[in-house]
């Protein structure tokens, strides 16, 4: 669930053509979450990288958020799921917070759950 906006979630045609592969593939994925995916990626306006607004997270953006509920900031590179590295901050696509991430903007309020239960994100 997505707070602070009411626009459409955005989402680069690369990125939406890609990550479908990954449904459509053999890489094995969380169901729960790459069912979250999938619901996010129905919804979003596809759009070319031209007409992508700068602010708009992508693969491989690196984004810094901080949880609303402990004031924590951390900083992430969202990734596909063969380039994870937690050591390294580089989240999956397919974890809550990566699944969150994708065409977040500068500023936005996101509510996910993670296995933890609900957590808020800016």
């Amino acid at each position: 669930m997505r707070n602070g906006t009411t626009e459409r979630l955005v989402l680069l045609d690369s990125d939406a053509t890609r990550l479908s592969q990954i449904f459509n593939g053999n890489q094995s994925a969380s169901r729960q979450y790459s069912a979250a995916l999938r619901d996010e990626i129905a919804k979003a306006q596809i759009v070319p990288r031209e007409k992508l607004p700068v602010d708009v997270v992508i693969m491989n953006s690196t984004v810094q958020i901080q949880d609303m509920e402990d004031g924590e900031t951390i900083t992430y590179t969202l990734v596909y799921p063969w380039e994870a590295d937690a050591d390294s901050c580089r989240i999956s696509i397919l974890a809550p917070v990566g699944t969150a991430l994708i065409g977040y903007k500068k500023g936005d309020e996101i509510e996910w759950k993670v296995p933890s239960g609900m957590r808020k994100f800016k």
